[in-house]
């Protein structure tokens, strides 16, 4: 194998945080600050007619052993202020959908709240905003202002994941949930909802 600067280039690959290679680990790496990450979207010219998929966060409060957004063990935020910035440049550039790829979007309710009331308040009668939520931890207070939004203006993913025992370790209770949810199915042509589970099944439904 060759060497570059006197060293070989496993010796250098071994200096490098955060790898798995053919001898083990190397060093852990530090997580990256969601907020220093650039913004893309700049030249919108590419995205013309096309899903932008955006992200606040990323982890995941829930530890399923079959997901990758685990792996963090702690769930990571953008900085509100730079979001509403963004969030305002995908409003004036009349952008179709912003699909938000935060993996539980509502895990943190004051960063969703935030962002809710600012795309309510900000409304530009065309953008949609798609978001991935957990239908267990819907507050009262959010369902209310979700329910103030215009048809259009967002819809939500709700993923159940599994209800039974074989896929995951604590698997949620269908009665609970529907409780929860059922309020955002009288809000008439403003939410595309789908149900989706670890076991296979899904059940989507259009409002």
């Amino acid at each position: 194998m060759g060497t570059v600067a006197g060293k070989t280039v496993a010796e250098r690959f071994g200096q490098i945080s955060g790898l798995c290679l053919a001898s083990g680990y190397t060093a852990p790496r530090e997580l990256t600050d969601l907020t220093t990450l650039p913004f893309l979207y700049e030249d919108m010219e590419p995205f013309t007619n096309r899903i932008i998929y955006y992200e606040t966060s990323r982890g995941c409060p829930y530890r399923c052993s079959y997901c990758l957004s685990s792996i963090d063990k702690k769930v990571r935020l953008r900085d509100i202020d730079v979001v509403k910035r963004e969030l305002q440049f995908f409003l004036d550039q009349n952008v179709k959908q912003v699909k938000f790829i935060d993996r539980t979007f509502n895990c943190d309710h004051k960063h969703a709240m935030e962002i809710w009331r600012y795309i309510y308040e900000h409304d530009n009668g065309v953008t949609n905003f798609h978001f991935e939520i957990s239908a267990d931890i819907l507050r009262e207070e959010e369902i209310a202002l979700l329910n103030r939004f215009r048809p259009g203006l967002a819809q939500l993913e709700i993923g159940v994941q599994s209800t039974k025992f074989i896929n995951v370790d604590f698997p949620l209770p269908v009665e609970p949930i529907n409780a929860t949810v059922s309020p955002l199915f009288t809000l008439k042509e403003i939410f595309s909802s789908k149900y989706s589970s670890a076991s296979g099944s899904d059940r989507g439904s259009s409002l």
